[in-house]
């Protein structure tokens, strides 16, 4: 009967309540029953199996407090944003010097001075990227130019994704139980749960190496998630390229869904050029 007016398990701290409380009180039904010599290590049991049950839930709440949630609770769009955390510094430097210091796995070389990176465009951009724009400096060579380049590439891609969706994205943000991973954006698109990664290339292709890091950091983050989640789950890959030609886009999309292939969860790929960003994001108000 108790069962019954309980209603319907809805989630996991529901079932670890029904079953620490069942055996609390069987074991008070049962304990007069027993034998003396039998009573001593039963009530040790009663007492010590409490201390055990807390000490495995506060251990899954610090590591992985998400799979105490039902999957229905993250209809809420909130919810999956709770599951984040703004990127650290050093990880968002980690993050930005993997990606921007080798391109089609050759040394970057000189090819004049930086592109200056308009104070228009550092305003809108988070206090992480902001820092990390301000300590790369005066910008005087190929590697340098390009890291400011990408920079400003994702600052004006993430709020042209917002508008071409019609959502809001939550930007450069870490996994609470994986500090080391930093996405560069991440929201709701309808019922669907989207992170993003934006990559600028100026020769048009990456390296094997490079988007299998990107993937399998995705992969990760996605393994980790309740069932339900990972179905409603969308990898879109946002990539700006100064190439113009239409058959370099091709290549670049085709080098990708290989990659893709090889994973379980949805990936979206959208590409465009340069020049037709700078354009859209000059457009607004």
């Amino acid at each position: 009967m108790a069962i019954e007016k309980a209603g319907h398990i809805r989630n996991p701290l529901t079932v670890i309540a029904m079953f620490a409380g069942l055996a609390e009180v069987s074991g008070t039904i049962v304990l007069p029953m027993l034998e003396r010599s039998t009573q001593t290590v039963f009530v040790w049991f009663l007492m010590l199996f409490p201390v055990l049950l807390v000490s495995a839930f506060f251990g899954t709440l610090i590591g992985k407090h998400h799979v105490l949630y039902a999957p229905s609770d993250f209809k809420d769009e909130t919810l999956f944003a709770n599951l984040f955390t703004k990127a650290s510094i050093s990880a968002l430097e980690k993050k930005i010097e993997a990606e921007t210091s080798i391109e089609d796995g050759s040394p970057l070389i000189s090819a004049g001075p930086a592109e200056p990176l308009p104070p228009a465009v550092i305003a809108p951009s988070v206090d992480a990227v902001d820092a990390v724009v301000v300590k790369a400096g005066a910008a005087s060579s190929y590697k340098d130019d390009y890291r400011r380049t990408a920079l400003r590439m994702e600052a004006l891609a993430i709020p042209d994704l917002e508008r071409r969706l019609g959502i809001s994205l939550q930007r450069t943000v870490s996994p609470k139980d994986m500090s080391g991973v930093v996405f560069d954006a991440v929201g709701r698109d309808g019922d669907r749960n989207v992170v993003v990664e934006v990559r600028y290339t100026r020769v048009g292709r990456f390296t094997s190496s490079t988007l299998i890091a990107v993937f399998e950091r995705v992969d990760r983050f996605w393994a980790s998630l309740p069932v339900d989640i990972r179905l409603k789950f969308t990898f879109l890959y946002f990539v700006v390229t100064d190439q113009s030609a239409d058959s370099r886009a091709l290549s670049i999309r085709s080098q990708i869904d290989g990659v893709a292939a090889r994973y379980n969860f949805k990936t979206r790929i959208i590409i465009t050029k340069r020049v037709k960003l700078e354009e859209r994001s000059s457009k607004l108000p």
